[in-house]
């Protein structure tokens, strides 16, 4: 039970680190290259221990993988969709109207957060993996989405931000 209590805390905190780190993306304020990767490493982590922790255990599960290949495709799409203004000297990016890496992020945070601290209370049953699923979903949205987007800004002309 510590274990788990560790993990859920563990997750809270990487959950609550990517919604920091993706703030900016919701006032449309110039970012710098890197911060496109740190936000699904973040909530990668946290997926990955949500789907180690009992009673789930879902890292072998090839149907959970191929849900989150669909939506990491999605994300690429929406990547390949949003506009982007790049300053190649300084290493800065405005995405224009992408509110929803942030939103993202807000979302798989209050569905995780709000499973596992009503979870280890034990006043809920199993409650099948739907938490674990929509995490995977979320996560692979923001990787396909951030991945899309990095591999534009180096192609991108430059514009002074």
């Amino acid at each position: 039970m510590p274990v788990q209590l560790a993990f859920s805390v563990l997750v809270a905190i990487l959950l609550l680190a990517a919604c920091v780190v993706t703030f900016p993306e919701l006032r449309s304020w110039p970012i710098a290259r890197w911060r496109l990767v740190l936000p699904p490493l973040l909530i990668a982590a946290a997926t990955l221990l949500v789907l180690y922790m009992p009673p789930s255990n879902d890292l072998r599960e090839p149907a959970v993988w191929m849900v989150g290949l669909v939506a990491a495709v999605l994300g690429m799409v929406r990547g390949a969709l949003i506009g982007l203004q790049v300053d190649q000297r300084s290493g800065k990016l405005l995405l224009g109207r992408a509110p929803e890496g942030f939103w993202i992020v807000v979302v798989a945070a209050v569905v995780t957060l709000g499973e596992h601290s009503v979870g280890p209370l034990g006043l809920v049953g199993a409650s099948g993996h739907s938490v674990e699923l929509a995490l995977v979903i979320l996560s692979s949205l923001l990787a396909g989405r951030n991945a899309a987007l990095v591999i534009r800004t180096k192609d991108t002309p430059h514009q002074d931000l």
